[in-house]
């Protein structure tokens, strides 16, 4: 079983792995879209204008959703 396989039957909202343990800022992030949906927009002050799913296919990452967040008016 994968750290992926491990995460999605965790029931966790988010995972981070570390790639490099000299410099951990730099890793792999897994983060349910309903974490994503619940808490970005409060925590960034922000409103979501769009999730969108697979998005963007990089390589070795593999796809990546996209999430767009505005200022809200006023």
């Amino acid at each position: 079983m994968t750290m992926v396989d491990a995460f999605m039957r965790s029931g966790c909202d988010y995972f981070y792995a570390v790639e490099n343990p000299k410099m951990p800022e730099y890793g792999h992030a897994i983060i349910r879209k309903e974490y994503v949906m619940a808490h970005w927009p409060q925590v960034a002050g922000l409103k979501l204008l769009d999730y969108v799913e697979s998005a963007i296919e990089a390589y070795p990452e593999g796809c990546q959703d996209l999430v767009l967040l505005a200022k809200a008016a006023g």
